[in-house]
């Protein structure tokens, strides 16, 4: 690589020296231009493309240190070598001071060293200009990253901050600059409320790198408290010895705020902002270990609304949502602090009340409830009333666990339904002699008993297991046992829903999609599944008669379930003209309004005794 020289003298002798030994150069490195002013040297300068100077700074238009300023200040990055007289020493030690790379004496213009010397001074200013640039791009990385960074020297006195250190601290590089670390990070431990030691400190004794222990809070410069997080490390020089240290940390405040949020929604319902499932499971099995330990008990009541359907289906979900909310609030100002109101879905409550002196605590919970929900529900100008039916169990007496603390206090409360509603039962253990394993000993007939499925309980791992266990519990034959899951669903797993499906269908239990031609059903799916009923969505059903409805959805359900094998229910049945519709169209079943409201135990058993024939559309 040849480097161009801009020899700037008035002195044609020492030019011509000049050019005559960088001529010479054995590797051609070198090419010359000569100007005998600064004026001329200023302006070639400007043009760019001169890779060293050699100046003598006593020239015809400028004198002494101020031509080399003059120079140095046009031309910053570029190498200059001063030409002086032999006793000149002073400004040539002066012009070094101001930035010359070296310097050439009169005398010696044409030794062979005068090549090797502009060579080591282009060299070395390349040098520095890659060090300049590597020294930018990390400055530039460093205050781009969220993370602060601070560096110390060896007396653990701060000597850098990027900008994120100086958000973070409140104090600025060149305020920080040879304080002690430990002023300018304050550090305390986040429970003790007691100042910690910087790792930097144990990083600088011990030459290895730390980590700032869990819970550390930083106190900024203006008081304000950032939880923090991250470590420190020595930093070496090329023989391995420690010159220093650096810490990098990051605010946590924001990742530990969404933790809390996120465990705070793991346990509790979104809606009512009760504990959920999860965290009332978990204070029962508390619950149970300590009334075990101080030999007291504890009792679960589990609180279904009456007619909450009902309201949900004629007004809508916002306002039965608003109501379940309500209904939150009246049942939580029933309980003691000790005590825990959980939600379960739907409209089920459970309530934990615990040191209970043998049910006393719980019936009067259970009263307090059932008066405060006797009071109307003022929502969205609608006054809408509900009341509670309320089953409870008892620890030590009914259960041992909280599976079937729930499980009994849930069959309880079955038994306050059928009751009449809007009362409390004590479960007892006949009371798991199901309506259906007392229906089939008095030689009634119900045919088969249709449950609802939601998502969670047909995705969970034990479901098919958990039916069988049911089946099995209570005597009721399988084919008894009719499951509605919706098509929707179904669909969110096709693959899976087909094994689940399948491995009840081999079981002997009859399977119904419900509320279907609401979902995303695919037919090529639907005939994979071994579906025994499909039952129409009370929507379609409502439309039939109407001025925007013609019933081509219902007909084509209707036709395509035929088609199939497969029995066809129309839901949502509650007119006249819908039944005949549906009649001539060859759909065998309907369920609504029309046929009958829903009935307890006691009333569907002497319906069935009596016997349907004097039902309409019979």
């Amino acid at each position: 690589m040849t480097n161009r020289v801009l020899i700037i003298t008035g002195d044609a002798n020492d030019a011509k020296a000049l050019q005559d030994v960088l001529g010479k150069a054995k590797d051609g490195s070198f090419t010359t231009e000569w100007v005998t002013q600064l004026s001329d040297g200023l302006k070639r300068l400007h043009a760019g493309g001169i890779d060293a100077i050699m100046a003598d700074l006593s020239l015809p238009d400028s004198q002494g240190i101020d031509t080399f300023d003059k120079l140095f200040a046009t031309a910053l990055h570029t190498p200059i070598m001063t030409l002086s007289a032999l006793d000149d020493e002073m400004l040539t030690t002066e012009a070094v001071q101001h930035g010359a790379q070296g310097y050439l004496s009169k005398g010696h213009f044409g030794s062979y060293l005068v090549p090797q010397s502009l060579r080591i001074i282009i060299q070395r200013k390349s040098v520095e200009e890659t060090f300049y640039l590597e020294k930018a791009r990390a400055e530039i990385t460093l205050n781009s990253i969220s993370d602060a960074v601070i560096g110390t020297d060896m007396s653990g006195n701060v000597d850098y901050l990027n900008v994120a250190a100086e958000n973070m601290t409140g104090w600025s590089r060149e305020e920080a600059r040879g304080h002690p670390i430990g002023e300018v990070m304050q550090i305390i431990d986040g429970e003790t409320r007691q100042r910690k030691q910087n790792p930097v400190e144990l990083v600088l004794q011990q030459n290895k790198p730390m980590k700032l222990t869990t819970g550390t809070i930083l106190i900024r410069r203006d008081g304000r408290e950032v939880a923090i997080e991250d470590s420190a490390a020595p930093i070496h020089d090329w023989n391995g010895k420690i010159t220093g240290s650096v810490i990098v940390f990051h605010d946590i405040t924001a990742s530990q705020e969404m933790a809390l949020k996120m465990a705070y929604l793991a346990q509790h319902d979104f809606l009512t902002k009760l504990p959920n499932r999860v965290l009332l499971n978990d204070r029962i099995v508390q619950a149970i270990t300590l009334a075990k330990r101080r030999g007291t008990h504890i009792a679960l009541l589990f609180l279904d609304l009456d007619n909450f359907k009902h309201i949900n289906d004629l007004l809508g979900h916002a306002i039965g949502d608003k109501l379940l909310q309500s209904v939150a609030q009246r049942v939580s100002a029933c309980v003691r602090s000790s005590d825990t109101v959980s939600r379960q879905g739907g409209d089920e409550f459970v309530i934990l009340v615990t040191e209970d002196k043998y049910a006393e605590d719980a019936t009067l919970t259970a009263e307090k409830i059932i008066a405060a929900l006797a009071e109307s529900h003022f929502i969205d100008q609608h006054e809408l009333h509900v009341t509670p039916s309320i089953g409870i169990s008892v620890y030590p007496s009914d259960a041992q666990n909280a599976e079937s603390l729930i499980k009994n206090a849930d069959t309880a409360m079955y038994h306050a339904k059928e009751k009449g509603r809007n009362n409390y039962q004590f479960f007892k253990n006949e009371m798991n002699i199901r309506a259906v394993k007392r229906w089939k000993d008095a030689g009634l007939k119900p045919g088969s008993i249709a449950v609802n499925i939601s998502a969670l309980e047909f995705r969970s791992k034990d479901f098919v297991e958990g039916v069988h266990a049911i089946l099995t519990e209570t005597g009721l034959e399988p084919c008894c046992l009719q499951l509605e899951i919706t098509e929707s669903v179904l669909m969110c797993d096709a693959e899976s829903s087909t094994v689940i499906l399948q491995q009840l269908k081999n079981m002997g239990v009859q399977l119904a999609v419900d509320d279907f031609g609401t979902g995303y059903s695919s037919l090529s799916y639907l005939n994979r599944f071994p579906i025994d009923v499909l039952k129409i969505d009370r929507s379609f059903v409502q439309s039939i008669g109407s001025t925007n409805g013609n019933g081509i959805i219902v007909s084509a359900v209707i036709a395509m379930g035929n088609s199939l094998n497969q029995r066809v229910v129309a839901e949502g049945v509650e007119k006249q003209a819908q039944l005949a519709f549906l009649k001539a169209r060859h759909c065998e079943e309907g369920q609504g309004y029309f046929f009958s409201r829903p009935l307890v135990s006691e009333q569907f058993a002497s319906l069935l005794a009596a016997g349907i024939s004097d039902m309409p559309g019979n």
